[in-house]
């Protein structure tokens, strides 16, 4: 990878991976949903897995569940209290 590069870059209609440009997030999304469909998790209004799920979900888990000496502080998580 360049310094320019995204770890998950955009990939064409035809398979063409594009280093330099980023997958969107609606790609993302349907990826989502297909794979919640395909396990059979129910899913309808208010109940969707969202790209929020997966990137505060791990950061909870790191927070509250991780065993002794593997728990993150607050500010390893981005949650950093702003001075005023």
């Amino acid at each position: 990878l360049m310094p320019e590069d995204y770890i998950f870059p955009a990939i064409g209609a035809n398979g063409v991976i594009h280093c330099g440009e980023p997958i969107s997030h609606d790609t993302v999304q349907a990826w989502i949903d297909k794979a919640n469909m395909e396990a059979g998790i129910p899913w309808g209004a208010g109940d969707n897995f969202m790209t929020h799920t997966y990137r505060r979900g791990g950061a909870q888990w790191c927070w509250m569940f991780a065993p002794a000496g593997q728990c993150w502080t607050c500010y390893e998580l981005g949650w950093r209290h702003q001075r005023q």
